[in-house]
């Protein structure tokens, strides 16, 4: 087994899978809600509260296990932090807010990603958006955020040339998928 990528916008059930491929006993570590944690531990805001520091320590905890594990399965990627960084860039160029995501903050993770990009090689699977977002303390259950983040991510994929496998289906068939590939 090597790096795998589970990829999407929120609430499309990556942790839902990265749990059921838990049951498979594969011999690996399994990396998942990171961005949570920053929040529930730290009492960093999440979603559209999103801020530079934000942001970059999602970023640089990725960064930092990414680069340090060989052998995982984590249900978001670096994709996912640059995809999500572009939509809160995009967002607050036109907002007052004193402390918001800008555009130079992009610019320098989208340079650090392209440096180590080679170093975090690994399979990305995207998960596309086939059902409503669970509510919970975490997730914005915003629709058109959802699908802004996917269109961004899916783009992230494009504009990195990273290659992926589509994910979709029942809990069994998208864990089987996953399987069948790694």
């Amino acid at each position: 087994m090597k790096k795998i990528y589970l990829v999407g916008a929120q609430g499309t059930g990556k942790t839902t899978i990265l749990d059921e491929l838990r049951k498979a006993e594969l011999n690996c570590d399994f990396i998942s809600e990171v961005t949570r944690k920053f929040n529930s531990e730290y009492g960093i805001s999440i979603n559209k509260e999103s801020t530079n520091t934000t942001q970059l320590l999602i970023f640089n905890k990725y960064l930092e296990l990414f680069l340090l594990k060989n052998n995982f399965i984590s249900d978001r990627s670096l994709i996912d932090v640059l995809a999500y960084t572009s939509y809160f860039v995009h967002l607050n160029e036109n907002s007052n807010k004193i402390e918001k995501v800008d555009k130079w903050l992009l610019r320098e993770l989208d340079i650090i990603f392209r440096e180590i990009k080679n170093k975090i090689e690994g399979t990305y699977f995207y998960f596309p958006i086939e059902f409503a977002v669970k509510k919970d303390d975490f997730r914005s259950e915003d629709e058109e955020y959802r699908k802004q983040i996917d269109n961004l991510i899916l783009g992230c994929l494009a504009h990195y040339r990273i290659p992926y496998i589509e994910v979709r289906g029942s809990i069994e068939e998208r864990t089987q998928i996953i399987l069948n590939n790694i």
